[in-house]
């Protein structure tokens, strides 16, 4: 007969919140490429013109991803706990 594995009400609830937030740097991440679709004015751009949109809306992208991993990380702080 086998041992069950014991898991810890933290442990999970540290699994789980690890889970939201990769969820929703996908969901930003997402939205950046739907920008960056959006900003391609040609159905198959050049290498320069997709480096271009790439480049050009990069901190949007870097901003959007830190905000969420701040948000995630320091709820507790922000909300007064």
């Amino acid at each position: 007969m086998g041992y069950a594995a014991v898991i810890s009400l933290e442990d999970l609830r540290e699994a789980k919140s690890r889970a939201e937030l990769r969820q929703k740097l996908h969901e930003r991440f997402d939205q950046w490429l739907d920008k960056m679709e959006e900003a391609m004015k040609e159905p198959q751009p050049t290498l320069v013109q997709l480096t271009e949109v790439v480049f050009n809306l990069r901190q949007e992208l870097t901003r959007s991803v830190a905000e969420g991993l701040v948000e995630s990380r320091y709820a507790a702080e922000r909300d007064g706990r």
